[in-house]
């Protein structure tokens, strides 16, 4: 098995690149302009900063490594289901959260002017 490796890494490579016309890639290489209050910005640069603003917002916590384990074993779809039902315990929690403070200030409220 080594000398097949070893074999296989003197394969030449042609060192010349070919010339990208289509996919992601070439939005982020051919500058392509949009004009906002007069002024021209390069819309790659935008897509660039969403990126890179979006990849510092996410927060990696067991949660976010439960789901991207369970896409990387099982597929896309089992993923997704434990991305939805993490959101979904979020939702729940905040929301009692919210409701409870809501009923507590309500009740300190409503007792502030009793005494």
């Amino acid at each position: 098995m080594v000398c097949f490796l070893l074999s296989s890494k003197k394969k030449q490579i042609s060192s010349v690149a070919k010339p990208l016309t289509e996919g992601l890639a070439t939005f982020f290489i051919e500058p392509q302009m949009i004009t906002m209050k007069g002024k021209e910005m390069e819309m790659s640069f935008f897509v660039r900063g969403l990126l890179i603003g979006l990849s510092f917002a996410a927060t990696i916590g067991p949660m976010s490594i439960l789901c991207i384990q369970r896409t990387l074993r099982n597929g896309y779809f089992y993923g997704l289901v434990s991305g939805l039902g993490v959101a979904t315990a979020d939702a729940t929690y905040s929301s009692i959260a919210g409701f409870g403070l809501t009923v507590i200030s309500n009740f300190l409220l409503s007792k502030q002017g009793t005494d």
